[in-house]
């Protein structure tokens, strides 16, 4: 993969801080929301949850991580060239619906479209990655992202859907840590 510019490492920050922070803050929403249990509810229950603040940090979480994923694949558009560059156009999307996703929380009629499509552009976003890297020389890093969605599908047949989707939440975060990390060290 050819990259275009220098230094992405702004770029870069805004992706483990996506990583890092995300699923910190959606375990505080389901803490005070005290009613939230894994593997029987939806992570998106949260966004509309009994306790006002509990919904707050869930959906504010969604549009703050939304718009540092939007920061981050500017970066990648910035540093790559070809399906990388691709990659991060679909992944800029998925910033977008991320944060669409704490404005339209579970109680409209909007979010399970928004929430599918996100879901599915991530897949797409992650599959482009796993490829270009390994077509780039980043084994580590394809070999981690194939590691994740395999751990996402095995986890299919164990868990319910509200499982298996926090699950995919905990491998997209790590992938967004992995992501960056290898962004930051890009050379020009």
């Amino acid at each position: 993969m050819v990259t275009k510019t220098r230094s992405a490492a702004p770029y870069a920050f805004a992706g483990i801080l996506v990583g890092a922070l995300t699923p910190i803050a959606f375990a505080i929403s389901a803490f005070i929301d005290g009613f939230w249990e894994f593997d029987l509810n939806m992570l998106s229950d949260l966004g509309i949850s009994h306790s006002a603040l509990a919904a707050n940090i869930f959906n504010y979480t969604c549009m703050i991580a939304g718009l540092f994923i939007v920061i981050h694949s500017i970066g990648k558009i910035k540093a790559y060239e070809g399906a990388a560059c691709g990659g991060a156009v679909v992944l800029f999307f998925c910033g977008i619906l991320l944060a669409a996703i704490g404005l339209f929380t579970k109680d409209t009629a909007y979010h399970i479209p928004i929430a599918c499509t996100y879901f599915f552009l991530v897949l797409i976003t992650i599959v482009i990655s796993a490829i270009t890297d390994y077509r780039s020389g980043k084994v580590v890093s394809a070999a981690a992202t194939g590691a994740l969605v395999v751990i996402v599908f095995a986890s299919m047949p164990g868990f319910q859907l509200g499982g298996i989707e926090v699950i995919a939440v905990l491998a997209m975060c790590i992938w967004m840590i992995t992501q960056s990390l290898s962004l930051a060290f890009s050379k020009g």
